[in-house]
């Protein structure tokens, strides 16, 4: 049976329908420029100031350089060096005596190690203590960082959809699936859950079992036996070596954010007072609760086994993200206070120490952080595949012999963070853009002028957004955004993975990729499973 294939629009804002920022402060810039040459000084010295300050006006608002203002290069170069006077681009993990596990080589070393408790890109971040609760197993963090909101944090592991032989209408079916069953339904006024973050972490796939296999198969083998059969075994190892560079195994993340608000508080109190638990214990519950209805509608889309992880599985989970020394499903050991390995934050990348092996100190893991600008994906319709390329099939690295680099998949993070926006917010914003794109095409043909298409792709967008918010069909809101961390193995392998995922990014309708240059050790922490990456706007305040 034939379905109907949805398509998305992501790109569809290609201008502001307001008056920008830039185009407010240069008027100002003018007017006070007018009032000083005017006024308060007079003659060739006053226009003279007057030309400064609009010259300075220009150049600290116009987007004149890779869409950022003069202003904003010389905060960022400002709030750069700031940063690396006081040594908040480096991390040298504790280790964890409990455990057994080793501290950083240079840990403790005053020449080294700024001696922070937590790396500062984390922030105010730490779990809840659900001891005597019921619900000890459960693993919640609190974040709660000055000028953001405050909100409570779960890590969900979801087994995903096979690609194989899938047709366009079958992927539209679970994408459909996805989106009325649980975007839709967490976007409701009666639920908490305001915000998703999906991760997907790609690493090479792990080939050893199969040698194992062979091994011990072989050895069963009476020695005759074994001989006539090594060609085949010889053939089956050769399989395995050429299989090895083209084999990755992609690993599935859901992050849940629930705000810290007075309807969770009063709903979590509530809970506590008829249990006569504590506060923590009623918060617990609530989250609980949300994420058991989350992890069924995943499931009823379609999308495999969903599993609410604990402290060990999260915290092995995003250590093997930083550092794929570790591998993501081996959390024997790992724990809230030793899951960050060693870093050293860079102009071009951040370097992971490997091991705390005092003999491998100079062994590095390189990664490099960009985001995808939601305003330079063009306004294209996309199919439920689109992002197809980006995903699974970026080229491996063909290797160095010299360097003694063998070929390797390539290792990437996608973390895409969605912000939900109820029906009745989004139905107000998307009626104010409609009135502004009908004004403006009005105030076009009176002035008999003709448009370079601007407004009729803002137009088209409002309207679209108009018929899918219309009330009765189920829909709500959503403001993204979407980082990328690519892994080397040294700073030139890190170079050739990084302009492979930019190529691929390329066929996935996404033209460009901005790399978080100096503040990669920051940007790292937006492609961890911890509901980061999205600035807090108007629109999701409640």
């Amino acid at each position: 049976m034939h379905e109907e294939v949805r398509t998305s629009v992501l790109g569809g804002e290609v201008a502001s329908r307001g008056v920008p920022v830039a185009q407010l402060v240069i008027g100002g810039a003018g007017v006070l420029a007018g009032v000083v040459a005017m006024v308060m000084i007079g003659g060739l010295f006053g226009l003279g100031v007057a030309a400064a300050v609009v010259i300075a006006a220009l150049g600290s608002t116009l987007n004149l350089f890779n869409d950022e203002s003069l202003a904003g290069i010389a905060a960022h170069r400002c709030s750069t060096w700031w940063r690396r006077r006081d040594g908040r681009h480096i991390w040298l993990t504790p280790g964890d005596p409990a455990l057994g596990i080793a501290p950083d080589p240079d840990y403790g070393d005053p020449a080294v190690d700024p001696g922070w408790t937590f790396p500062p890109a984390l922030g105010a971040c730490e779990p809840i203590d659900l001891a005597g609760t019921g619900l000890d197993d459960l693993f919640i963090l609190w974040h709660h960082n000055p000028g953001e909101r405050s909100y409570f944090q779960i890590i969900m592991s979801v087994q995903g959809q096979a690609e194989g032989l899938r047709s366009n209408e079958r992927w539209a079916q679970n994408q459909a699936a996805y989106s009325e069953s649980v975007l839709n339904a967490a976007a409701r006024d009666t639920v908490f859950t305001r915000s998703l973050q999906l991760v997907l972490r790609v690493v090479p796939a792990d080939l050893d079992p199969h040698e194992q296999w062979l091994e011990r198969e072989v050895a069963k083998l009476p020695p005759d036996r074994a001989a006539q059969l090594e060609p085949a075994i010889v053939s089956y190892g050769h399989l395995i070596d050429d299989a090895r560079p083209l084999s990755e195994e992609p690993y599935s993340y859901l992050s849940i954010a629930i705000p810290e608000n007075g309807r969770l508080m009063a709903e979590a109190s509530r809970i506590a007072r008829s249990k006569n638990a504590t506060a923590e214990g009623g918060v617990a519950q609530v989250i609980r609760d949300e994420a058991a209805r989350i992890q069924r509608a995943l499931q009823s889309a379609g999308f495999g086994r969903v599993d609410v992880l604990g402290e060990q599985r999260a915290c092995a989970v995003m250590r093997a993200m930083i550092n794929p020394s570790f591998a993501l499903d081996r959390h024997q050991g790992a724990g809230w206070r030793n899951w960050i390995p060693t870093f050293f934050g860079g102009h071009d990348s951040v370097l992971v120490r490997a091991s705390t092996d005092p003999d491998r100190r100079d062994e590095y893991w390189h990664t490099r952080v960009g985001v995808i600008p939601p305003s330079k994906i063009p306004p294209v319709q996309l199919g439920p595949a689109w992002l197809t390329p980006l995903l699974s099939r970026v080229e491996p690295d063909p290797g160095d012999p010299g360097d003694g680099l063998p070929p390797s998949p390539t290792m990437r993070t996608i973390a895409v963070r969605m912000d939900l926006v109820p029906a009745r917010i989004a139905r107000a914003a998307t009626k104010r853009h409609a009135t502004n794109d009908a004004a403006k095409a009005i105030e076009l043909q009176q002035k008999g002028q003709i448009s370079d298409g601007s407004e009729e792709v803002l137009s088209s967008s409002s309207a679209r957004r108009r018929e899918d918010l219309k009330a009765g069909t189920g829909y709500h809101g959503v403001i993204w955004s979407m980082a990328v961390a690519v892994t080397g193995r040294d700073a030139d392998d890190l170079d050739r993975a990084c302009d492979r995922v930019t190529a691929a990014a390329g066929d996935s309708a996404i033209p460009e990729i901005r790399w978080c240059t100096d503040d990669h050790d920051i940007a790292l922490f937006w492609t961890l499973p911890l509901g980061r990456g999205l600035a807090r706007t108007k629109f999701t305040r409640n």
